[in-house]
């Protein structure tokens, strides 16, 4: 059923054991990650019930927490595990025998729950106290230390066992998981707390082992059991008609996985059910489309029949072969390789396919099954045209060249073998290297192969995994953009987006972009009147705005995928058998305009997260927005170094495109086959171009993402150059005016915020002439203060000149010694004046090796582009994923 259910928690928890418990019983939820020391700022205002008293008598509260306002007129809010798993057992209660807590076990895990977990929960901070605070950062370090010290009422260095203690602590908790890995053992029902069933004990010491972990990976090693539920779902990928997901469709594309099938006596015998039916009402008097009727048109499917049904499903193939392919002669081009779909695409296609027919409402027999599934565990790849689909009666052109490589067609090829070895093969010779016979379609088994969705459902899928990978990199790019203008924090806190406007994707991209940020030494906290650059009293759209333009972007996607995910556990084809009802059903479900919107929306989504980074992209190239950056981020001089001027032109060329591609294929739709498919779905086309727009959204970001590396490399010169140019300055005037001239805090500081207002407006100014006209204009600031002297001061200009002079000069050397010495990488100031998005930085300059641009022909050894493809290269791998998450979520576990 739909909901709308929020999970409050702290990133090290991992969700762990509520979202299994969520994720147990299929319900719709967002994570909304908090530190520790939001906590209460997040659970007070929402009128979230405390969990207990502090020392100090205040109410204390503690995550995990729900918010679940699926009935809007009754919002739920509701904190600590046991309390929330008895709420979702209630509302929203699982059939008979899949209960998280039924009544016959529930006392028992009251027991584990009040008894148990307490122990080994009291036992964590004596073994890992100093990995749970090495795995917070600098901020939560400061409140974690301040709030055990007053639990434990001692120094924290002194919690944590060593030696002797530690060892006799250790073997208690070893003894009491000991105890229970031996009852589990000894039931020989299951290997779940109670039995053959999940329940919510499972969860809860999945819960503690994860966070063991997270804090302590050399502890884990020695404690952990073999325990069978860690987030809360099946982690075997498995063909069964029912459970695939887009993350299955991702391991078995993209990570070589091997699904499981279910090859079960009951799962047999339907398929064989269905085949029985199919063939039964093809021997009545009652015509069946497919089966004894021509395929498609008016004439096919109303006047020819056939008792011939074996070569009607040959024939069948053999007209849906129409597709242009390589000759398949000689080595093989880019141009070879463009005519051709991927073969990621194709397993995808042949995985899908397959848990679609598996359901037994197709009429396959088992032996077709199971002849596809040794292909796709044999790493097989039809070789199938890129082009031809329309999905309407299915995508008819790639499913026909993947079903007839099991009939060995010796004109049908396929790619097979690993690595330098993988090549093609065709149908014949490949079957027989893989002793595989060849298959005879029987009556329907080529209408029930070809016509479905297969083939833009796995594209869709894997598009959409992009599509959600592409929109965390615009909340992690939104929140690195905050840092290198040197934003503020302010339009991310809670208020504004749990409180005043809770829109589901609006409240997770503020709550991820102020987790990002809580460390950052360059995003303010809020605005400050005083500071010589908060000229602006709040950024501009395209920072403050993020949340509410990623938001409504993450939500487009979810759904989308929920689309997909439906689409990927039915029967798409036509007619559609009833075992039950000994009937074949005449309808449409091989129409994928699901899988159509779903593309369409997500191209839009995809074209609106471009916007938002080229307008952060844009705006931090200019210098009259970006607080004190020099123009197109140049670091050389502003006369000859045009940097990032160029990108920027390449970022508006990249926008154009990705907002042409967000335009609906679907409406150009023309009436095909005989005018019998007047409306078509296009999907699968819609998918290839949704890739595209993938392709060309990584462009963007990756160009940005160069820029935001410049621009934190610029901040830290300027941090240096600043502080040696204030220290320089109060010398410079001390020495100068110092003997006669009261020079206290306040006149330094008039002094050095006015030389801020300077640097930042004079950033499009070679360096010689710029020090000249700042220390020019730095004079009237300092006659200023010296008539504002009691009483007030006569200066010589003779004296104001040696001082303005001698300051040019030094303020130049001082800023050329910033600039040259400066070495970036992972370890320089740049790194550690970031937030979270310095695990990103350390990757850009560290893994990836992405060079800085100097605008100096002697420094700069490789182009911008150059390294801007490195960058492009990496969100094409899964690698820019962990690190992503990583930045969001902490350290990605494989």
């Amino acid at each position: 059923m739909p909901t709308d259910i929020v999970l409050l928690d702290i990133p090290t928890n991992k969700g762990i054991p509520t979202a299994p418990t969520l994720n147990y019983k299929k319900l719709n939820y967002r994570t909304q990650w908090v530190s520790t020391i939001d906590i209460e700022k997040t659970c007070k205002p929402l009128g979230m019930r405390p969990t207990g008293v502090k020392p100090d008598g205040s109410p204390h509260y503690t995550l995990p927490a729900i918010i679940d306002r699926t009935d809007p007129s009754r919002p739920v809010f509701l904190s600590d595990s046991m309390p929330i798993v008895e709420y979702l057992e209630t509302t929203y209660p699982a059939p008979p025998g899949y209960e998280l807590l039924p009544a016959s076990t529930k006392p028992l895990q009251v027991v584990l729950m009040q008894f148990v977990m307490p122990k080994l929960l009291g036992a964590v901070p004596y073994l890992i106290l100093n990995g749970m605070y090495a795995a917070k950062s600098p901020a939560e370090q400061i409140d974690f230390r301040t709030r055990t010290e007053a639990r434990f009422k001692k120094p924290f260095e002194s919690i944590e066992k060593q030696g002797a203690e530690r060892e006799a602590v250790f073997k208690a908790v070893e003894q009491d998981l000991t105890m229970l890995g031996f009852a589990l053992d000894q039931n020989k029902e299951g290997g779940f707390f109670v039995g053959r069933q999940v329940s919510f004990a499972d969860f809860a010491i999945a819960g503690w082992l994860i966070m063991v972990k997270v804090a302590s990976p050399e502890e884990f090693g020695l404690v952990s059991l073999d325990w069978k539920v860690v987030d809360g779902k099946d982690r075997t990928v498995k063909i069964d008609g029912t459970s695939l997901d887009v993350a299955s469709v991702i391991a078995v594309c993209r990570h070589d996985y091997t699904p499981s099938i279910d090859d079960s006596d009951f799962r047999k015998a339907r398929v064989g059910a269905a085949v029985d039916v199919v063939q039964d009402l093809a021997l009545g008097k009652q015509s069946q489309y497919g089966v004894t009727t021509g395929h498609g048109g008016t004439l096919a499917s109303m006047e020819t029949r056939s008792k011939r049904t074996a070569l009607l499903q040959k024939l069948l193939l053999a007209t849906c072969q129409c597709g242009i392919l390589p000759s398949f002669e000689g080595e093989f081009t880019a141009n070879d390789h463009a005519l051709m779909m991927p073969q990621e695409w194709i397993r995808g296609t042949m995985f899908v396919r397959l848990n679609s027919i598996i359901r037994a409402q197709s009429g396959t027999r088992w032996i077709v099954i199971e002849g596809l599934y040794k292909l796709l565990c044999h790493g097989v790849a039809p070789c199938a045209p890129l082009r031809q689909s329309i999905s309407a009666s299915g995508d008819l052109g790639p499913l026909s060249y993947i079903s007839s490589v099991l009939t060995g067609n010796p004109d049908i090829r396929a790619w097979y073998g690993s690595g330098q070895e993988r090549k093609i093969y065709d149908a014949k010779t490949l079957l027989e290297k893989l002793n595989i016979q060849p298959v005879e379609y029987i009556a329907k088994e080529g209408l029930g192969l070809v016509n479905g969705t297969g083939a833009s459902t796995a594209v869709a899928a894997l598009a959409i995994h992009d599509c959600h990978s592409l929109a965390i990199a615009s909340q992690v790019l939104s929140a690195f953009g905050v840092e290198a203008i040197k934003g503020s924090r302010e339009p991310f806190e809670p208020y504004l987006h749990d409180i005043s406007r809770p829109h589901p994707g609006q409240i997770e991209v503020a709550a991820n972009i102020r987790y990002i940020l809580q460390t950052s030494k360059l995003a303010k906290v809020q605005h400050e009147e005083a500071d010589p650059e908060g000229k602006l009293r709040q950024d501009r759209y395209c920072i403050r705005g993020a949340p509410q333009w990623i938001g409504p972007q993450l939500e487009t996607l979810l759904a989308a995928e929920k689309g997909i995910s439906v689409e990927l556990n039915s029967t798409t084809d036509n007619p559609i058998v009833d075992i039950e009802g000994h009937f074949l059903h005449h309808g449409a479900n091989f129409m994928a305009m699901s899988i159509t919107s779903a593309m369409e929306h997500s191209r839009l989504a995809l074209a609106h997260l471009a916007k938002l980074t080229y307008s952060q992209f844009t705006e931090l190239l200019n210098n009259h927005m970006n607080r004190g950056l020099p123009p197109n981020l140049s670091i050389n001089e502003p006369s000859l170094d045009y940097s990032l001027k160029v990108a920027d032109v390449a970022a508006a060329s990249y926008l154009s495109e990705i907002a042409y591609l967000a335009n609906p294929v679907s409406t150009h739709v023309v009436s095909a086959e005989m005018h019998n498919q007047a409306i078509n779905s296009l999907a699968l086309i819609s998918a290839r171009y949704t890739f595209e727009a993938i392709k060309i959204t990584r462009m963007i970001m990756a160009t940005h993402l160069y820029g935001l590396c410049q621009a934190v490399d610029l901040r830290a010169m300027e941090a240096i150059f600043r502080e040696g140019l204030f220290s320089m300055l109060k010398t410079e005037t001390l020495s100068h005016f110092g003997g006669f001239l009261v020079i206290d805090e306040n006149f330094l500081r008039a002094l050095t915020d006015q030389v801020v207002v300077l640097l930042n407006e004079t950033t499009d100014q070679d360096s010689a002439p710029r020090f000249e006209k700042i220390t020019s204009a730095l004079t009237s600031t300092l006659i200023g203060l010296f008539g504002a002297q009691k009483p007030p001061l006569e200066i010589s200009l003779a004296q104001i000149e040696a001082w303005r002079s001698s300051l040019s000069v030094k303020a130049l050397n001082i800023y050329l010694a910033a600039r040259d010495n400066y070495r970036p990488g992972p370890e320089s100031l740049a790194a550690n004046l970031l937030g979270r998005t310095n695990i990103l930085y350390k990757f850009m300059r560290g893994e990836l090796g992405v060079l800085i641009h100097w605008g100096d022909p002697t420094r700069d050894t490789t182009e911008i582009g150059t390294e801007i493809g490195k960058i492009f290269r990496a969100f094409e791998s899964p690698r820019i994923n962990e690190v992503l998450l990583e930045v969001l979520v902490g350290q990605v576990t494989k």
